[in-house]
């Protein structure tokens, strides 16, 4: 099972809840940040880091990653992604800026940005939906949790969305909140809270948007047997 952990802070299960109940409407755009700080010594410390051979990826891959999941986890599959990384803060041989233009299958439309030189540290997820606008914390490790900030578009909306959220029943968050779903999962015989394939669909994207920065392309999902990136970053 593969631990995706943030998917389970409540103020990104309060948003699934609603999408769940197709209570948010379609969706219109989504707006990601992930700006952190890594300094010299990070890298300096630990040789294994900033490396390709042991890291595979960078910014995107070893920070950002959660930040993507959380994506697919509310909106569902890519269908197209174009993006540049390049390597701006530190002198390490992976990737530690990087800039995303996203099309979900949905239609959705949405932006990330990620850097891991920010002396201002945040995460930060913001969805549009014809019913609902969802901002999270900007807390940097832990925006999934709450409070989020739920703007809603009319009266009708405020009563439904209101009532719903009223009705949310939390679980255990974070790590704790994954393997208390996967307890249940096992004794139920049912899904797993995080599948292969989830991990599959966010790698996907990762590795779309490093073939789309080293060619200057968009890059369709998901990424098919031949594809250069099919088999490595």
């Amino acid at each position: 099972m593969p631990i995706f952990q943030y998917r389970f802070g409540h103020g990104l299960q309060k948003l699934k809840y609603l999408v769940d109940r197709k209570l948010t409407g379609e969706a219109f755009v989504f707006n990601v940040d992930v700006a952190w700080w890594r300094s010299r010594e990070y890298y300096s410390n630990n040789p294994w880091r900033g490396k390709r051979v042991t890291e595979l990826g960078g910014a995107l891959l070893s920070q950002a990653i959660h930040a993507v999941d959380m994506v697919l986890y509310i909106l569902g599959p890519v269908k197209s992604v174009f993006g540049r990384a390049s390597t701006r803060v530190n002198r390490i041989e992976v990737e530690d800026c990087v800039a995303m233009s996203i099309e979900m299958a949905d239609g959705s439309l949405g932006t990330m940005s990620v850097t891991l030189g920010s002396a201002a540290e945040i995460s930060r997820h913001r969805f549009t939906f014809r019913n609902v606008s969802a901002e999270s914390i900007t807390e940097p490790y832990a925006n999934s949790r709450e409070p989020w900030t739920f703007s809603l578009s009319g009266e009708s909306e405020q009563a439904t969305i209101t009532g719903a959220l009223n009705q949310f029943k939390p679980l255990p968050e974070g790590y704790a909140g994954q393997f208390y779903r996967f307890h249940q999962a096992l004794r139920d015989g049912t899904e797993l809270p995080v599948t292969l394939m989830d991990a599959r669909a966010t790698l996907e994207v990762i590795a779309g948007t490093y073939y789309s920065s080293q060619t200057g392309t968009p890059v369709l999902l998901p990424i098919g047997p031949g594809h250069p990136k099919y088999e490595t970053f």
